[in-house]
């Protein structure tokens, strides 16, 4: 009967991420942290969004926004593709993108002068397809969210307490909805039934019904809450605590907080997977990482000064994701893996001992685990620092046949682990 097999911890803090070995001159490599690569913004970016390999960030003390292709060919390292004038102190960034569309749009919440620009991008090359244009919609705009069909962007205003609905197709303001106290961060859910924002001000959530266009519920939280994440199942809503230093993990069948968990100093952004929420700190410059099953912190990862921003990038080549985080206070983005790179394995074998060796290089926080197949046979080997700062060797001890070996690896915040090099060896 096959097992499942243990998990060894080796906790380091020593950066090998040979996915990233093509890096770009634009990209500088830290080698005392979690993030494999970093890349210049502009001043002071804040909100950040992606869609396939389209990103725009928005630098919110210089008006502009950057645009980036999210994975360039070959080294599959971002790239600037564009810096646009948008309007006063940019905030935050959502886009639309209908599936089959060769375009989809940015839209820019400018909290200063009370506008949104909307920026038309090429898909295949996140360029610009046509000029900005701007809208006038009053108030300070601030949080702002999309809906997955394209129809309608939602806008919190802290000048009046509302969720303003934006119809994509007259760009107009269809509605506003009364909510809380100077409200921030806005998700939407997957089927487009919900919105959900947080009031600063008031220290909670406003559950907004989509089609009744009014607030059907009101969740308390934490203090002076600034961004929220819904995971893409749409069941797990995570908000940020800026003032209490912890994250909300709403289930959105009850309406209630399941828990609250510990982060960072000065929480803002988040951004959900299935597997995880990513919750930047703003006060100590890194990303807490929250398991969606243990809904616990499982890693603490070092990103650049004042992170505010966070969004997911999902390479649609390829289907790998990565996490990207805007540092406000060092006009960068950071890239965090979430899965460990494979393992590139040195075999050796005893055909006397019935034994298969394999060493690879330390990778920062990486559990390993050694595994060997044969037919429906199963066993784990164990793995251990043999050189520190540099070497991990694996060892299994095997029997007659002939066998199939694997050196897996795991980062704390991926769910399973992978890398299979079905190495074979008969004794």
């Amino acid at each position: 009967m096959k097992r499942s097999l243990p998990i060894v911890p080796l906790l380091v803090v020593v950066m090998c991420a040979s996915w990233f070995s093509a890096a770009q001159a634009s990209v500088s490599v830290n080698p005392n942290s979690y993030v494999p690569g970093k890349f210049a913004m502009g001043s002071s970016p804040k909100g950040v969004a992606t869609s396939g390999l389209v990103g725009v960030a928005a630098n919110s003390a210089d008006g502009t926004v950057t645009l980036f292709n999210t994975c360039a060919p070959k080294s599959c390292l971002p790239t600037k593709t564009a810096t646009v004038t948008v309007g006063k102190q940019p905030s935050d960034v959502a886009i639309s993108a209908v599936s089959g569309q060769s375009t989809v749009t940015a839209y820019i919440t400018n909290s200063d002068d009370g506008t949104i620009t909307i920026i038309p991008i090429k898909a295949s090359t996140a360029s610009m397809s046509s000029s900005p244009s701007t809208i006038t919609i009053g108030g300070e705009p601030t949080g702002i969210a999309a809906s997955a069909d394209g129809r309608w962007v939602y806008i919190s205003d802290k000048g009046s307490d509302s969720l303003l609905v934006i119809n994509t197709e007259s760009k107009k303001v269809d509605a506003r909805i009364p909510v809380g106290t100077k409200p921030w961060g806005v998700a939407v859910s997957p089927d487009g039934t919900r919105a959900y924002v947080v009031n600063n001000g008031a220290g909670s959530i406003s559950v907004v019904n989509t089609s009744a266009r009014s607030v059907s519920a009101t969740i308390k939280i934490g203090s002076a809450p600034g961004d929220i994440a819904i995971d893409p199942a749409g069941k797990t809503v995570y908000a940020t605590n800026n003032g209490s230093d912890s994250v909300s993990i709403i289930d959105t069948s009850s309406n209630i907080v399941a828990k609250t968990v510990s982060v960072g100093n000065q929480p803002w952004g988040v951004a959900a997977t299935s597997s995880a929420a990513y919750v930047a700190a703003y006060g100590s410059g890194k990303i807490s990482v929250i398991s969606s099953s243990s809904r616990s912190v499982v890693g603490t990862i070092n990103s650049g000064a004042n992170p505010f921003g966070v969004a997911v990038s999902t390479n649609p080549t390829i289907g790998s994701q990565a996490v990207l985080a805007s540092n406000s206070g060092s006009g960068s983005l950071s890239i965090i893996a979430q899965t460990a790179p494979t393992a590139a394995v040195t075999w050796t074998s005893s055909k006397s001992a019935k034994s298969v060796t394999g060493k690879v290089s330390l990778m920062p926080a990486v559990a390993y685990t050694m595994i060997a197949t044969k037919g429906s046979a199963t066993k784990s080997g164990t793995c251990s620092v043999t050189s520190p700062g540099s070497t991990v060797t694996c060892t299994a001890k095997l029997t007659s046949g002939s066998w199939k070996v694997s050196v897996k690896t795991r980062l704390p915040w991926q769910p399973t682990a992978g890398g299979q090099q079905n190495k074979q060896f008969t004794f």
